[in-house]
């Protein structure tokens, strides 16, 4: 009877080993799961962190594309610049070209007008050398020859500066054709810049459409979610005033697209300080994320810590159970006994090993073993029976006094593993409870990776406003080809019009050369007469003169002249 009372007692306190053993492996379990907690966090952080650096390359590229869009903007301004001033000159030339060839016609009508009262004078003359009127007189001969060297001396400085303007006419026309090669020029290079430029911002659509695709499939969508900050200005939204804005700018001049142009600077000015405040959230809140993730390394490493306490605990429960098989002097009933239940044990590890998998049947057998350990407690608190000490031989009492000896030691060992078991449970609780804060820690950090995923989609939606400005950039670009194209069309009037006044200047030319050979035709003329008759030939070189001097003298009037050469002959 002792002996099975004694079992029995061994049957409890193996019970106990195999409940403490059951909350160890429970401990580990949840230690398991703890560290899964952990991997899966710092997996979201990994993530997180990555968002923030595709969110970070996105601003920085953002800013590329706003500081590329204001220097097209700014050479788009000077060029306009350039091409207007460019035009101005031309226009400026032209003008002054159209005044210049006014003057030559009316001076080309001017001596057509001399040339008729020429050969009426010519006929005049020649019906008085016919007469031979006999009142000649030499001093008046005299005196028209001295005036009609004065007048030969103005005319000749009159053809001189005629000339000298012919040879400054000449110059300009080469300058403006000069000037018309190098615009042609810079016309072309102008096209292949806007042409480059076309690309680039093509370029620029495609690679911010791949990221916008690329955060679609990583992110689930780029729209919607809160703004980090102050509101977007409602400039970004109203698509529609937009291209009514531009539909009128298209039909404007330069000095309107240059004050909307300042407008569009001042606000993507507004748009990077926009820009920078975000950045500024976006970093603080990689701060945040930085220190959580210390504290979680911090929470590992005491996850470390307890698991090596485990590890101590479950070799010193090996040890005891090695002093107890040691110990274990009894009868062979209580050994076989004791292989049993090891076995059983055995069965029952292996059992609960193979079912550690499922979470829920896990925690309902943590449930079962608590009230079971608290059974066991409340048993252990209760006072034992006494063992009742037969009466029989003094041999058997021996054995029995050796067995009872052994079950106290066993019970002392019992009640130590049993204290240590207590202070395993309160550690075992402050574990949990800071297992279960820790689990409200990862709780707050999802809900921080939330928000960090609502601000990355915001970061796209600023990205989709960045397209929106590069397509009116690009629309911008398209009108400013138009204007090129204007621009030429008037450049290739300019040309025909160089090329009517060259042609005009060709035909004015070609009457200066017919009136230089009607001038030494007369010359040769005058010879002829000089030699034949010196008389006649004096009054013929007078006419000459005189003719020449009403050719390029526009400032005296026919009457006038006729008036002193008839004086001057009938003197």
């Amino acid at each position: 009877m002792d002996c099975r009372l004694q079992i029995a007692d061994l049957e409890g306190r193996l019970k106990a080993f195999d409940s403490t053993k059951q909350e160890l492996a429970d401990s580990q379990g949840q230690c398991e799961r703890v560290r899964m907690t952990l991997e899966s966090c710092e997996a979201k952080l990994a993530d997180a962190e990555r968002r923030a650096d595709e969110a970070s390359g996105l601003i920085k590229i953002k800013d590329s594309i706003i500081v590329k869009q204001s220097n097209f903007t700014k050479e788009i301004e000077e060029r306009l610049r350039n091409v207007t001033e460019e035009r101005d000159n031309l226009l400026h030339k032209t003008s002054n070209l159209e005044t210049e060839l006014n003057i030559a016609i009316v001076r080309g009508e001017d001596a057509d007008d001399l040339k008729e009262r020429l050969k009426a004078l010519q006929e005049l003359f020649d019906s008085l050398v016919n007469e031979r009127s006999e009142t000649t007189s030499e001093s008046g001969l005299a005196a028209a020859n001295e005036y009609f060297k004065s007048e030969q001396a103005k005319s000749e400085s009159r053809i001189t500066e005629l000339k000298e303007i012919k040879g400054g006419l000449e110059q300009k026309i080469e300058e403006l054709c000069d000037d018309k090669k190098k615009l042609q020029m810079q016309l072309e290079q102008q096209f292949d810049e806007y042409e480059k430029l076309g690309e680039k911002c093509a370029t620029l659509e495609a690679r911010i459409k791949e990221m916008a695709h690329s955060e679609r499939r990583y992110g689930g969508g780029i729209l919607g979610g809160r703004l980090i900050g102050p509101t977007l200005p409602p400039w970004i939204a109203d698509d529609k005033k937009l291209e009514n804005d531009l539909e009128r700018l298209s039909k404007t001049d330069p000095a309107t697209l240059r004050a909307k142009v300042m407008e569009l600077e001042s606000q993507v000015n507004e748009l990077n300080q926009l820009l920078t405040y975000r950045e500024d959230v976006i970093l603080r809140i990689h701060e945040e994320i930085s220190k959580k993730a210390s504290k979680l390394e911090a929470a590992d490493v005491e996850r470390s810590s307890l698991t090596a306490q485990i590890s101590i605990l479950k070799r010193e429960l090996a040890t005891a159970r090695e002093d107890l098989a040691r110990r274990g002097v009894g009868p062979i009933e209580l050994e076989a006994e004791i292989d049993r239940l090891r076995n059983k044990r055995d069965r029952e590890y292996q059992r609960r090993k193979r079912t550690e998998t499922d979470l829920e049947n896990m925690e309902k057998e943590n449930q079962e073993l608590k009230q079971r350990i608290k059974r066991l407690e409340e048993a252990a608190i209760a006072t034992p029976p006494k063992p009742i000490i037969p009466q029989s031989d003094p041999s058997d009492r021996n054995k029995i006094i050796e067995l009872q000896g052994a079950v106290n030691q066993l019970r002392m060992d019992n009640e130590a593993k049993r204290s240590e078991l207590f202070d395993l449970r309160s550690r075992f609780d402050a574990k949990s409870a800071q297992v279960d804060k820790m689990s409200a820690e990862f709780k707050t950090k999802e809900r921080l990776c939330s928000e960090l995923t609502t601000q990355l989609s915001n970061t796209r939606g600023q990205l989709e406003s960045t397209t929106k400005e590069l397509e009116s950039v690009r629309c911008r670009a398209v009108r400013g080809g138009a204007e090129v194209e204007r621009w030429h069309s008037d450049l290739t009037s300019l040309q025909t019009t160089n090329k009517f006044l060259s042609s005009q200047l060709n035909d004015l030319r070609n009457k200066v050369i017919a009136k230089d050979r009607m001038i030494v035709e007369l010359g040769r003329r005058c010879e002829i007469i000089l030699n034949s008759h010196p008389a006649e030939g004096m009054f013929l070189c007078v006419l000459i003169t005189v003719t020449v001097m009403v050719i390029f003298l526009s400032t005296y009037s026919f009457s006038r002249l006729c008036r002193i050469v008839i004086c001057g002959v009938y003197r």
